[in-house]
């Protein structure tokens, strides 16, 4: 398949998911090149390509096996230090799409710029270059785990992050360690989720290690008897990551 299918097929798949039209979306990705990365490593297609929007950019990663199937997703809004510390739209957006995302977000504020108010206050500080992911989703299929799926989806969505920077520049990525629910592909189910200590908390400690393992470090809200029916579970632990990236301008010589 071409980029261009690829990018249909991923279009098509999301649907009226997407903020925008995905006629409007594969368009947009035609007339500029910066906004789609597509790779293939060990027959495994990963598609990634940007939705922009206002302050922010949606990025959306679909991995695809050898026959075309869904096998993994990664999905971040990525933003500039600036609206992620001073705009108050951004913080109004996060808050409304979860609690999850709210808690992406003040954990930011909390652990690396503890000193600017929050919620946030237009215009504060000005701050250095530093490229934000807050995570909406990350799953791979359980069969297919154990083959460095997540750690390509990662990685990618990094590079793809800090594409139009320079110079060294700072990439903060925080996710959610909220028990794992396919959004696509074979693991998908219809039914409602509920949480189940005893399914959920082996995956979710699981996931810790790894993203330990992967220079993240781990960030626990709160605290409650998890075998408490009062509790489900969720919105307790989170993971962050700093990074310093050397963005290298080479010449092409030909």
């Amino acid at each position: 398949m071409t980029e261009r299918e690829w990018l249909k097929k991923s279009l098509d798949l999301l649907g009226d998911s997407l903020p925008l039209p995905a006629e409007e979306l594969l368009k947009q990705q035609e007339q500029d090149s910066s906004l789609y990365d597509i790779a293939v490593e060990e027959g495994i297609t990963y598609c990634l390509f940007s939705v922009p929007l206002e302050e922010k950019e949606l990025l959306i990663l679909l991995a695809y096996s050898r026959r075309g199937n869904v096998i993994a997703d990664f999905s971040a809004w990525h933003v500039s230090a600036d609206p992620a510390v001073n705009s108050h739209a951004l913080y109004d957006a996060l808050s409304e799409e979860s609690d999850w995302m709210y808690l992406e977000h003040y954990l930011y504020h909390e652990m690396v710029h503890r000193d600017l108010p929050y919620p946030p206050a237009d215009a504060v500080k000005k701050l250095p270059q530093e490229e934000v992911l807050f995570t909406r989703s990350a799953y791979v299929s359980r069969r297919y785990r154990g083959r460095h799926i997540f750690t390509q989806m990662l990685e990618m969505m990094a590079g793809f992050a800090v594409r139009n920077a320079s110079g060294i520049t700072r990439l903060t990525t925080m996710i959610s360690l909220d028990p794992d629910v396919a959004c696509y592909g074979e693991d998908a189910r219809k039914t409602p989720y509920v949480y189940s200590y005893d399914k959920d908390e082996p995956v979710r400690q699981n996931n810790m290690k790894i993203l330990e393992h992967l220079g993240f470090g781990i960030v626990r809200v709160e605290y409650h008897d998890q075998r408490d029916h009062e509790g489900d579970g969720t919105k307790i632990w989170f993971a962050l990551r700093k990074q310093q990236i050397d963005i290298v301008e080479t010449e092409s010589f030909s």
